[in-house]
C-alpha cells in the first residue's frame, strides 16, 4: 500500500496509507481526518473475481466469494464514522 501512496505523490496527488482491518472503520475514518481534516468520499471496493461460471465454481469458490461481497458490515463500520463527520 505504501508503494500506492509513493506514486499517488509522485503524480502530485496527496495520499496516506492506512493499514487497519476494514471492521475498523472508525480507525480507518480518523487516519483520513488526520492527513486531509474531512472525508469528502468514501470508496468501499472489495470484491473478488472468480473465472468461472455457476456451474464450475466449487463450494469454497463460493464461500470465498460470499466473504467479500456480502461482507456489508465492513462497509458499514467506514460509513456509520465517516458520516459523522459529513
Amino acid at each position: 500500500m505504501f508503494q500506492v501512496v509513493k506514486e499517488i505523490e509522485k503524480a502530485g496527488g496527496v495520499a496516506v496509507a492506512d493499514y487497519h482491518s476494514v471492521e475498523q472503520g472508525e480507525e480507518i475514518v480518523k487516519t483520513a481526518l488526520a492527513k486531509f481534516g474531512r472525508v469528502d468520499i468514501l470508496v468501499n471496493n472489495a470484491g473478488i473475481l472468480r473465472d468461472g461460471t455457476f456451474q464450475k465454481m466449487t463450494l469454497e469458490q463460493w464461500c470465498v466469494r460470499a466473504c467479500v461481497h456480502v461482507s456489508v458490515r465492513a462497509c458499514v463500520c467506514a460509513c456509520v464514522h465517516a458520516l459523522v463527520f459529513a
